[in-house]
C-alpha cells in the first residue's frame, strides 16, 4: 500500500512538473530554436512602373489631342535605388525637322510628392535608350510619373512609320529574408 501511495505521488509530481515546466521551458526552447535558425539576410527587390504607347493611326484626333498617362510610385525608407529607362522612336523625324516638332513629341516627368520636378524630358525626335540612375534616400510619399505625347502611325503599302515611346521607373528596395522562410519582408 505504501508503495502504491509513493507511485501516486511520483506520477502526480511528474504530471505537475510537465505542466509547469511547459510554460517555463517555452522561453529557453524558443531561444534554442532561434539560435539554430541562423541570421536573416538583406536582399533587394525591384518594383517596376511603366508607361508605353505606339501610335498606329493618322487620325486627326490623335494629332490634335495628346495622349496622357500617369502612374504612382510609393517611396518609403526601404527604397535604396531608382533607375529611369527612357526611349522614343519617331521614324522620319530627322527628315521632317521643325514641321513635325509641333505635332510629334513626348513629354515625360517624374514628380516628387510635393509636385516639384525630379526628372523631365521633352523629346521631338528619336532618342536612344537612356538610363538615369539615382541612389536614395528618396523623399517618402507618392511620386507621380506623367506622360503627354503626340505622334503619328502610318502603314502604307507595307511601309510602317509608327512613333512609340516607353518609360520604365524601377525602384530597388531592401528587404529581409529569414533562413526558414522564402518571403522577402520589407521592414
Amino acid at each position: 500500500m505504501a508503495q502504491r501511495g509513493l507511485m501516486v505521488i511520483v506520477v502526480s509530481l511528474l504530471f505537475l512538473s510537465t505542466t509547469v515546466a511547459g510554460c517555463i521551458s517555452l522561453v529557453p526552447a524558443r531561444e534554442m530554436m532561434e539560435s539554430w535558425r541562423g541570421e536573416p539576410a538583406i536582399k533587394k527587390t525591384e518594383d517596376k512602373v511603366n508607361i508605353s504607347h505606339t501610335f498606329d493611326s493618322l487620325e486627326i484626333s490623335e494629332l490634335t489631342t495628346p495622349i496622357t498617362g500617369q502612374r504612382t510610385i510609393t517611396m518609403d525608407d526601404s527604397a535604396v535605388e531608382m533607375q529611369i529607362y527612357f526611349q522614343v522612336s519617331m521614324p522620319t523625324s530627322g527628315w521632317t525637322g521643325d514641321i513635325s516638332n509641333s505635332v510629334r513629341y513626348v513629354d515625360a516627368k517624374l514628380l516628387r510628392p510635393d509636385g516639384s520636378v525630379y526628372w523631365e524630358q521633352h523629346v521631338t525626335e528619336s532618342r536612344s535608350p537612356v538610363d538615369n540612375f539615382a541612389e536614395g534616400p528618396f523623399e517618402p510619399g507618392d511620386w507621380r510619373l506623367e506622360i503627354e505625347a503626340r505622334g503619328i502611325g502610318i502603314d502604307i503599302g507595307g511601309v510602317a512609320v509608327k512613333d512609340d515611346f516607353i518609360v520604365i521607373v524601377t525602384v530597388t528596395r531592401k528587404c529581409v529574408v529569414h533562413p526558414t522562410e522564402d518571403e522577402c519582408v520589407i521592414e
